[in-house]
Parts: C-alpha cells; structure tokens; sequence
C-alpha cells in the first residue's frame, strides 16, 4: 500500500464512524470533526498521487485548487465542490472541538 492509498483509507475509516456516530449518539460535533478529517485526508490523498507536495494544512482544498492545470479533466470539475466543503469544515472544526468560548457556546 502507497503512502496515498493508505490515506484514502483513513478517510475511510472516518467517514464510516461519523455515519455511525450520526446514527447512535447524534453527536454533531464529533460528526463534524470526523467529516473534517476525512475530506482533508482524502484531498492529502489526491495531491500525493499526483504527485504534489503540501505543508501542513487542514485546509488542503488550496493546494488542489493552486494545482488544477496538473487535474484530470473529470476533477476539476469537481474541484469548485472540494475546495468549497474543505473551507466550510475547516471553518467548523475549530468551533466543534472547542465551542465559541465568547458565546459560552459548548462544541456540542
């Protein structure tokens, strides 16, 4: 297994244990988080099988959107949806893991 197959199935993993905790415990957050992981994981993926290097991000939507011209065709059509659902959980892990401590408001 390469190092981007090995990624991709980490995301995996999150992605199944988000949907379960959906289900069972209805933990929103945590669900978030998971979902975070999973698609920041999965665009790691896609940038090391092409290969192109990235720092350390939780936000790599950038470096894939920075790199389109090197995409297949079917990917950067998709590229606009990536990148988009990248910022919008990169935003809402912050707040997920720790709440907004200027509303009081807890992560869950």
């Amino acid at each position: 297994m390469n190092l981007a197959e090995g990624l991709l199935q980490e995301a995996r993993i999150r992605i199944t244990y988000a949907e379960l905790d959906l289900k069972e415990s209805k933990d929103f957050a945590f669900c978030v988080r998971l979902s975070q992981e999973a698609v920041e994981l999965s665009i790691k993926a896609m940038l090391r099988a092409l290969p192109i290097e990235y720092s350390k991000t939780h936000d790599p939507g950038k470096i894939l959107e920075a790199n389109k011209d090197r995409l297949p065709e079917w990917l950067r059509q998709e590229l606009s949806n990536i990148t988009y659902t990248s910022r919008w959980l990169r935003a809402e892990r912050e707040p997920s893991m720790y709440g907004d401590e200027i509303e009081g408001i807890p992560p869950n």
